[in-house]
């Protein structure tokens, strides 16, 4: 298992960009046990019909072929225990950072300046916390350094890749990570073979700061015509529910129970950057 997984993540980091020519305390700007999180910007990808790219983020690199998902854990300055999700979705690369002590998760832009490194940056209410510099070292083992924003002080860093799912330190309850899926089959006998299903809703999810989460939803509408909705972002949530909006008018609210997500959305599928006649609805159930 672990031979795969490092397989996986040396052919995430070929991929990755193209090539340019003491006690357990927190770095000094770094509280952990008393900083507030705020949700962290807004991040927001939408696409039109079957075959128009997606446009994605400014520190978006269009680079990787395929989309990776890794989770290190180890310590920063030998003392201090720190998990790292790295992830990509569509060619954009993210990041989540918790520190074991506070449990509170902290939103990274995440960058790759280089083939097989990555630059990490993390933000605290819109203030640059630290910066991480780490790349692959052997096998499964990454390192670097933790820097402040101004670069005046400097840690070492050691991770690991672990097979820890990031997100078991959280109340079982407070856990939307993973994909959830509403599948709607055709029935219709002379028609089911070539169109196996009238709609098709795939939702990706991540925990993130505070009271936020990152999705990325992809809906296949119905044929002949097949037309295609994809949107992503940061929705911000109270309770069970989350909401996201964009400046066109679109309003897509999530709302949770158990393993079940359900969709409802505000806003005509040109406001929300979708193909024709394309809605977030309906109760998705979760996949993994």
């Amino acid at each position: 298992m672990k031979q795969l997984a490092l397989a996986m993540l040396l052919i995430a980091f070929l991929f990755c960009c193209r090539p340019k020519h003491s006690e357990e305390t927190a770095p000094d700007s770094l509280s952990v046990d008393t900083i507030a999180l705020a949700p962290y910007g807004d991040m927001s990808v939408e696409g039109g019909e079957k075959g128009e790219e997606a446009v994605t983020e400014q520190n978006s690199e269009t680079t990787g072929l395929e989309d990776f998902d890794y989770t290190f854990e180890g310590k920063l300055n030998k003392t201090i225990d720190v998990r790292v999700n790295i992830f990509q979705r569509e060619g954009t690369k993210r990041a989540r950072l918790v520190y074991l002590r506070s449990k509170k998760i902290i939103y990274m832009d995440a960058r790759c300046p280089e083939t097989g490194t990555f630059e990490l940056t993390e933000k605290v209410e819109g203030k640059v916390t630290g910066i991480w510099k780490i790349a692959a070292e052997e096998e499964d083992i990454m390192s670097g350094t933790w820097s402040t924003a101004d670069g005046s002080k400097q840690l070492p860093v050691e991770l690991m890749m672990s097979e820890i799912d990031f997100d078991d330190f959280l109340p079982r309850e407070r856990v939307r990570t993973g994909t959830y899926e509403l599948k709607e089959e055709n029935d219709d006998a002379e028609t089911k073979q070539e169109f196996p299903f009238l709609g098709l809703e795939e939702l990706f999810v991540k925990n993130m700061a505070g009271n936020t989460i990152f999705f990325d939803l992809q809906i296949q509408g119905p044929p002949p015509g097949v037309h295609m909705g994809v949107v992503s972002g940061m929705a911000e949530g109270s309770g069970n529910h989350y909401v996201y909006t964009n400046d066109e008018g679109c309003k897509i609210t999530l709302s949770f129970a158990g393993d079940t997500v359900s969709l409802n959305q505000k806003g005509s599928d040109i406001n929300c950057g979708f193909g024709a006649n394309i809605y977030a609805y309906g109760k998705l159930s979760k996949k993994n």
